[in-house]
């Protein structure tokens, strides 16, 4: 099918691309929701069965967590999770500097404070996953 001018064209690329966009999206956005969050369950269950519990600490002025049962086996799936999503986390954050780094036009104050908080989030994230993986193994 040849389009013969603009309007015919957005017309139809709307047809195509935009309508099913946001149809699919409407499929699509719960189910990721939840994968989201049976991902985060599944890998930290072994937590949840452990009973975990706050205990005040009266000299110290803190709380503290223990459980019924051993804890420490329990970390092996959720340092396995937070690693996944790390890394995840840092190639998406990557993609997204690149691709805005790599615009050709000037970038808008949004898209400025995209990148800064991409990146901010991204030290952040790999600060979290440096202390937990130090913790976990040593």
């Amino acid at each position: 099918m040849l389009l013969k001018n603009w309007k015919e064209f957005k017309s139809a690329f709307f047809h195509i691309v935009i309508a099913d966009y946001l149809f699919i999206w409407q499929f699509l956005f719960p189910i990721s929701l939840a994968t989201v969050i049976l991902c985060a369950v599944y890998f930290t269950r072994t937590i949840l069965e452990t009973n975990p519990y706050y205990v005040y600490n009266e000299a110290l002025d803190m709380y503290s967590i223990t459980a019924d049962s051993n804890i420490l086996p329990a970390y092996s799936n959720v340092i396995n999770f937070m690693a996944i999503a790390v890394v995840s986390s840092i190639l998406l954050n990557t993609v997204s500097v690149i691709k805005l780094k790599l615009m050709t036009q000037n970038l808008s104050t949004i898209e400025r404070n995209l990148l800064f908080s991409t990146i901010a989030s991204s030290v952040i994230q790999c600060a979290a996953a440096g202390n937990t993986a130090c913790l976990g193994y040593f």
